[in-house]
């Protein structure tokens, strides 16, 4: 995807970089977020996925509908 582009379905796949020794705040935020997107039409579950080789954590969102997930990540 280019950047600002939506995703064309449901699920949205993010990479985070987690500073060394931080990975429990990360957790903390990402459960938080969970938390408020929970609250959004057609949500259906987040997988955090722990950090790779290179260090970085993936998140997977998914929604019932493409137009679900976008207005997840067009909302502030």
């Amino acid at each position: 995807l280019a950047p600002g582009e939506l995703p064309p379905g449901n699920t949205g796949v993010f990479l985070h970089p987690v500073a060394l020794g931080k990975d429990a705040e990360f957790i903390a935020a990402q459960r938080e977020l969970t938390k408020v997107s929970s609250a959004f039409p057609g949500y259906e579950g987040t997988t955090l996925f722990p950090a790779d080789g290179s260090g970085q954590w993936m998140s997977v969102l998914r929604f019932r509908r493409a137009g679900q997930l976008a207005a997840w990540i067009l909302s502030s």
